[in-house]
């Protein structure tokens, strides 16, 4: 399955340039989109094609309500594809703008230009088009080398939207302390006989050929226990346990990364979506790994969060990042085609 997932991410960019029909480029161009990050990998994005531009809808069918009660993370994976597609069009040379909608389920609206010319690129994104091919959402121990302070000053030049607001973790007791609250996040959660349920389906075996859900290759958990592991999850509080381990993760890690924002909306989040993606593809590209933690921010716990940040703002989105000693097993996903939608009422 690994290798599967490793072959939908082997683009090759001088593809883009054998296609003629416009279509036929932008679903290039969406291929970087569906490899973005999603909650439980559940890919919420659906597309729809015209010749000068694309939309992007959110499927409500796979929606989490115990997991994502204010469907926040659900709009944060969105606008990860969307942050995708448009990094992939600028460097090709063919983005235009981004109209945001939120009408129905209709998100955005991509606009694109000189489909029909050959468009020289722009090689100075090319290392953003290796950072989406290679980011993922790591699991384990973090390293103890520190990150470069060039690159947290790099990063914190990445957000250019003055409702959101970057903080950075580097002080270890702090770190800690937010990882304490992760632990705690995921005990409230793994409580509810009614989380626990939902969390159970997006767990695969690592062998299964589901397109969606996190497989059990991707916990770094034996073959044997990825089968029976749903059913644990189903029945069995494993808060305590599933807590200790993200305490641990968490508290390795160099830098702790926390998006907020001045105010809650889908628009805010799907920017956040956007923001978190562009620093974690940033990451890749510079051989950094970032792991994603919100259980926290989900499970009412964001006032403490706000407080270890010393922000007045509202956390949004967390994740830790750094070096960590990893082999690549990606998650699976579903292809372009199988996300593109003709009738978007379909999924009203």
């Amino acid at each position: 399955m690994g290798n599967k997932m490793k072959d939908l991410r082997t683009i090759n960019e001088e593809d883009f340039y054998k296609f003629r029909n416009f279509d036929e480029k932008i679903k290039f161009l969406l291929n970087y989109a569906v490899i973005a990050p999603s909650t439980h990998n559940s890919q919420p994005w659906l597309f729809k094609i015209s010749p000068s531009f694309c939309e992007i809808y959110k499927n409500n069918n796979l929606a989490l309500p115990y997991a994502d009660p204010l469907n926040r993370d659900l709009y944060i994976s969105i606008g990860c594809a969307l942050e995708n597609l448009i990094l992939a069009s600028k460097y090709f040379n063919v983005y235009e703008k981004t109209e945001y909608i939120f009408e129905n389920n209709l998100i955005a609206r991509v606009y694109f230009k000189d489909l029909d010319k050959k468009p020289i690129p722009n090689e100075e994104l090319k290392e953003w088009l290796l950072g989406i091919k290679k980011r993922l959402n790591a699991r384990g121990m973090f390293k103890p080398d520190n990150v470069p302070s060039e690159l947290l000053n790099k990063i914190k030049t990445l957000n250019q939207d003055e409702s959101l607001e970057i903080n950075l973790l580097t002080e270890k007791t702090k770190i800690e302390k937010m990882a304490e609250l992760i632990a705690k996040g995921l005990e409230i959660a793994y409580r509810n006989k009614n989380f626990r349920q939902e969390m159970s389906r997006w767990i695969n075996n690592s062998l299964s050929r589901k397109k969606e859900g996190i497989p059990g290759y991707a916990l770094k958990m034996p073959l044997l226990l990825s089968f029976v592991f749903p059913f644990m999850i189903k029945y069995l509080d494993l808060g305590k346990k599933l807590g200790k381990l993200n305490y641990l993760s968490v508290k390795s890690a160099p830098v702790s990364c926390l998006i907020s924002s001045k105010e809650n909306s889908p628009l805010i989040w799907c920017k956040v979506g956007q923001l978190a993606e562009r620093i974690m593809v940033f990451l890749a590209a510079n051989n950094l790994e970032s792991s994603i933690f919100v259980s926290a921010i989900e499970m009412g716990l964001a006032k403490e969060v706000a407080e270890i940040f010393e922000t007045d703002w509202l956390p949004q989105f967390h994740f830790c990042f750094g070096y960590m000693d990893i082999e690549e097993k990606f998650t699976p996903r579903h292809s372009v085609e199988e996300k593109i939608i003709n009738d978007q009422n379909k999924y009203k």
